[in-house]
């Protein structure tokens, strides 16, 4: 008895030590191969993302974009991919037309001409903040790789988006804001270039209205004839529509109204004029 009972206490100390010898050989192994396993596992993650757009992609009706290396973004039925997806199931996302850029020919001639600057009008609620969030985020999308909630897309690279939307003072550091604002705007002033993408969601509310208009007016000249980067901008500064007289590079752009004798329906749609 106490032969076997030596012999299974030394069996089970036995074991264990095997077992700790193939483990501390396993680790070794491991720790040999771990630049091949990370890689793999970045492939693997990699993997991962890209199929799971594409199921995403699939199942929402997203597209793959076109990247072309021009000054033209061309997106037919756009749409917002956060807000169509926190819609009720009852309620359809009203798509959008964006055709936005200058492309001149190699005889010097503009080959395209969808204008370099769209100035959108309209009433509150009516769309138009959604419109140049969507633009952004489409453009993002497809300079990420990814599929794009749209039918169609044909982007031309850009090396940078650039957004002034929202309002709000920083007291933290004294600023108001009107600065704040500014503060932004000169940020995108002195950084894009013509291959950037710019959206303004109402410049100059932070001042007066005759300041306001006066800066709005001519930040987006500036731009036109320095920067000549692709701009959306959302304004209730309808003086600012008389620009497309001046510029043939300016277009206006409005949210469609229906009107009835007892309501005003937003119809979400972005027209020309």
């Amino acid at each position: 008895m106490e032969k076997i009972q030596t012999s299974i206490l030394s069996s089970k100390e036995n074991l264990a030590r095997l077992e700790y010898q193939l483990l501390a050989e396993l680790r070794h192994q491991i720790s040999q191969k771990s630049a091949l396993l990370s890689k793999l596992a970045d492939i693997i993650a990699a993997l991962d993302v890209y199929c799971s757009h594409a199921l995403f992609a699939t199942e929402h009706a997203y597209v793959q974009p076109t990247l072309k290396m021009n000054n033209l973004i061309e997106i037919q039925g756009g749409r917002h991919p956060v807000i169509e997806a926190y819609l009720p199931r009852d309620q359809q996302f009203i798509p959008n037309t964006l055709a936005l850029g200058i492309q001149p020919s190699p005889s010097g001639s503009l080959e395209t001409d969808f204008g370099l600057i769209h100035i959108i009008t309209g009433p509150n609620m009516g769309g138009k903040s959604t419109y140049l969030r969507q633009s952004a985020l489409i453009v993002l999308l497809a300079h990420c790789g990814l599929c794009v909630p749209a039918t169609n897309a044909t982007i031309g690279l850009v090396d940078g988006i650039f957004a002034r939307v929202g309002s709000g003072d920083v007291i933290a550091k004294n600023q108001s804001t009107f600065m704040t604002e500014m503060i932004e705007v000169a940020n995108i002033l002195n950084n894009a270039t013509n291959k950037s993408f710019i959206i303004f969601d109402e410049l100059g509310r932070g001042t007066s209205t005759y300041d306001g208009l006066a800066l709005t007016s001519s930040i987006l000249q500036y731009i036109l004839k320095q920067l000549k980067a692709k701009t959306l901008i959302a304004t209730h500064y309808h003086e600012l529509i008389a620009l497309a007289d001046r510029y043939s590079e300016i277009q206006n752009f409005s949210v469609s109204v229906y009107e009835t004798e007892k309501e005003v329906l937003f119809m979400k749609k972005i027209v020309k004029g």
